[in-house]
């Protein structure tokens, strides 16, 4: 008996993938902030049975946070693996420049030698902001008194510079509106005199969290017919104007509680189509045309991760001590399994 369980292991180890070894360099790519990269990778098969086959080899890649890098093509030519993976930039922090990696690992059985893992790196160049002629723009409104003025970055990314200059130049009751692609920044200067004078991320996304998905698809409300904007949050020391083109005469506006998982309205004018709020943290927004019962939403459906194990239960209960104790909560956590084939149950009652 002892000797069939150790065939049986000694089977499901041949089976088993080797691990893949530490990464090695193998160059570089500089890429503008609009394009995309294509990264070639080769590794070299050696399998001890005989010829390299596709089937048997697991290619895994993955990238920076602000990289986007996905598998393109894949061909095996004798003992020569080929992996074409494409990136791209995803997330605008950066004003100058950023450089991550795209790694891809190839596992194989352990019939083959171990492969090692590829990681190349990307560089991409974002476009600066052109701080003189927005000076030129800030010079001018204090010079001759302007109340409001319009500018245009061609930046991904409002740099601490351009903080600095406007609450240098910007009067108190005077507004600088800065345009993007859809949306606006509004700047009025007695809230930039207390605003933190750093980089600011304006490349929203306008795709839901897998959260704020989760709680719109939990209560079946068609994103369709939402606009959203996700920022980097941030607290910005002051108060910012958001300015969104929606097209509707009525707008009610929520940003997305993160920690709570709730909307919270926010107080909102809608102009000529154009919704404009003004927030102290950035964050994600959804802009809706009719008004959310935000009170009775039911909370987002759990990933499927955290579901509750099919053949046990528990119940929690949490409670808070007062402000002042040494303790700042207790869990009562009772858990029991059951099955059919069980005359009985057993449980655990526990004090945390």
């Amino acid at each position: 008996m002892k000797r069939w369980i150790s065939g049986l292991l000694a089977a499901a180890t041949a089976l088993a993938m080797a691990p893949a070894a530490l990464a090695e360099e193998v160059g570089g790519t500089d890429i503008e902030y609009s394009e995309s990269a294509q990264l070639e990778f080769d590794f070299i098969l050696h399998n001890n049975d005989g010829e390299a086959k596709r089937s048997d080899v697991d290619i895994r890649v993955t990238s920076s946070s602000f990289l986007d890098a996905y598998e393109r093509s894949v061909s095996l030519t004798g003992n020569v693996l080929s992996v074409t993976v494409t990136a791209d930039p995803t997330e605008i922090l950066a004003v100058r420049e950023k450089t991550g990696f795209v790694k891809v690992s190839v596992r194989v059985p352990r019939s083959y030698d171990q492969v090692e893992t590829q990681s190349q790196t990307v560089t991409v160049t974002y476009p600066e902001m052109d701080l003189d002629s927005f000076e030129d723009t800030l010079y001018d409104m204090r010079d001759y008194g302007d109340k409001e003025a319009t500018f245009s970055p061609d930046t991904l990314a409002l740099p601490a510079r351009a903080m600095t200059l406007m609450k240098k130049y910007l009067k108190s009751d005077a507004t600088m509106t800065l345009e993007y692609d859809g949306f606006s920044l509004v700047f009025v200067g007695r809230y930039v005199k207390s605003m933190d004078a750093k980089t600011i991320g304006t490349n929203p996304k306008t795709d839901p969290s897998s959260r704020l998905n989760s709680l719109l698809a939990t209560n079946k409300i068609n994103k369709s017919k939402l606009d959203i904007l996700r920022f980097g949050a941030g607290e910005l020391g002051g108060q910012l104007g958001v300015a969104v083109h929606t097209g509707s005469r009525k707008n009610y506006v929520y940003q997305y509680n993160t920690r709570a998982e709730e909307l919270e309205p926010i107080e909102s004018s809608t102009e000529n189509g154009v919704v404009t709020f003004f927030v102290r943290n950035l964050g994600e927004f959804v802009i809706s045309p009719t008004e959310i019962d935000v009170e009775n939403l039911d909370a987002p459906r759990a990933d499927a991760d955290d579901a509750d194990s099919t053949t046990g239960k528990k119940l929690v209960l949490i409670g808070s001590q007062k402000k002042g104790t040494s303790s700042t909560g207790k869990r009562l956590v009772l858990s029991g399994s059951s099955a059919k084939e069980e005359k009985g149950t057993s449980g655990r009652l526990t004090l945390r």
